[in-house]
């Protein structure tokens, strides 16, 4: 069976929601890791955490909602620009002398915020784009990162000093 234009057109999409989403997540992960080192609280390793992915939980209804009522494009595109200000935010605190634990809290929110909107305008986009039997193969893909196992706590453990038995991974 030959490809379509638009199921190449998802490929491109699916790679690069795929390279974000990891990179996204070691980002968080890292800050996690980062804050665990500098104040040895694992209790403030788990704010950033939870920071990371909270805002997900909660806006996936009223992302969805606009996701349905405007521009899935448009909102990707605010979505993944916005998040990279907060990553930018605590990349610039941490050039001019470290970021503390608010300033990575600050930036880790509002980059997980405006990531929260990509994922309901992903999905709608990709029904719009395919079709059933291409929906099917792409449903595939979509789910790929969660049915391999693929996790970033598993992938930490390189990033820690300690031996995998230890408290900090």
């Amino acid at each position: 069976m030959k490809e379509s234009k638009n199921f190449r057109k998802f490929l491109l999409l699916w790679s690069g929601e795929l390279i974000s989403s990891i990179g996204g997540g070691l980002t968080s992960f890292g800050l996690g890791v980062y804050i665990f080192r500098q104040t040895g609280s694992a209790a403030n390793m788990a704010l950033v955490t939870l920071l990371g992915f909270l805002p997900t939980l909660l806006l996936s209804v009223p992302a969805g909602v606009l996701a349905d009522r405007h521009d899935r494009r448009l909102l990707m595109m605010i979505g993944d620009g916005c998040s990279a200000i907060g990553i930018l935010y605590i990349l610039i605190c941490m050039m001019t002398g470290g970021a503390s634990l608010v300033q990575i809290c600050i930036g880790i929110f509002v980059s997980a915020f405006f990531s929260a909107l990509l994922e309901p305008s992903f999905k709608a986009t990709i029904s719009d784009l395919l079709t059933k039997e291409e929906y099917s193969k792409a449903s595939g893909l979509v789910s790929w990162p969660a049915a391999h196992g693929i996790s970033f706590p598993r992938l930490s453990r390189a990033s820690c000093s300690q031996p995998a038995t230890s408290n900090c991974c």
